[in-house]
């Protein structure tokens, strides 16, 4: 609730890299400081938590509106919509997987490299193209 607003005036103001890089770097350290969290650490990590994922979620919609041409938006908004759904779906099952295997640190260190990982991944995906476009 606090960090949409001001994330959707710098989405405006600076564009959609200003928002969902740092959106998806706060992620992955709340998740690194949540596994090796004493007591204070666990606060930091709610609190990022919090500013990570609003940005995240208001910045990659805004994104989806802002590169589909209006006649596809409908359809487009909805595969957003499911893949997200499909992403908190399937997300706790496969950790829950691998806390039988790494206990809960290692599982929240592994999606905290996946979470690092998912900034190379939106540059390949959609920075580098939309610069070469320009």
């Amino acid at each position: 609730m606090i960090s949409r607003p001001s994330a959707g005036k710098l989405f405006d103001t600076k564009g959609e890299n200003a928002i969902i890089y740092p959106g998806i770097l706060i992620n992955a350290i709340w998740l690194l400081l949540f596994a090796l969290s004493a007591s204070f650490m666990m606060l930091a990590a709610a609190v990022l938590i919090g500013l990570g994922l609003g940005a995240i979620q208001s910045g990659t919609q805004t994104l989806v509106v802002k590169i589909t041409p209006s006649h596809h938006l409908a359809p487009d908004n909805s595969t957003f919509y499911l893949c997200t759904d499909l992403g908190n779906c399937i997300g706790p099952l496969l950790t829950g997987a691998l806390i039988t295997f790494l206990g809960y640190r290692g599982m929240y260190i592994i999606v905290a490299v996946i979470g690092f990982l998912t900034l190379l991944i939106y540059w390949f995906a959609y920075t580098r193209k939309a610069s070469r476009a320009l």
